[in-house]
């Protein structure tokens, strides 16, 4: 369910898959214009601290609004036929880590690329994405039981995920 998802949604725009790696590379655009070149931060690093903490953010605030609201966007179909109502959050996850496998791929070739060579720790790196991955599940699932019992509730969550990213170290 989630590949087709992803195939049809790529079918909708001239640029295809390749929105998969532009919209957050946009997001991190936007961010590093501010705070680099308007605020002038002055760390060297700057883009590469922001892309590791705004690439992750991005999947884990994607994923969980629109998990949270998927139940509801398939209301007739689930109305048509008996299934398990978990499936459309879940599937929504999953086309969030299909996309997500490319853009950790493109942040790793740019880590590799500004002198961060691969050693040890970046096996680290399993066992955080893993917790994100869990965190998204669970933050999706709760947010589609509250999304169905009040509609209101998709609000309240878009503006948790503003929230975060206002209280996060990455801004």
């Amino acid at each position: 369910m989630a590949r087709m998802a992803l195939r049809a949604d790529a079918s909708r725009y001239f640029l295809g898959y390749l929105w998969w790696l532009l919209e957050p590379l946009l997001f991190v655009a936007v961010f590093y214009v501010v705070f680099e070149l308007v605020l002038d931060t002055g760390r060297g690093d700057f883009l590469v601290f922001l892309m590791c903490g705004k690439l992750a953010f991005i999947w884990f605030s994607k994923s969980v609004n629109q998990a949270s609201n998927s139940i509801p966007a398939n209301k007739g179909l689930i109305g048509r036929i008996n299934v398990t109502k978990t499936l459309f959050p879940l599937s929504v996850i999953h086309e969030g880590v299909y996309r997500q496998m490319a853009v950790f791929l493109l942040l790793f070739c740019f880590l590799f690329a500004r002198g961060f060579s691969p050693d040890a720790t970046w096996l680290f790196l399993v066992p955080i994405i893993l917790v994100n991955y869990l965190m998204i599940v669970a933050c999706s699932l709760v947010g589609a039981c509250l999304v169905c019992v009040v509609r209101d509730f998709s609000m309240v969550i878009s503006l948790a995920m503003t929230f975060l990213l206002f209280t996060s170290g990455i801004f």
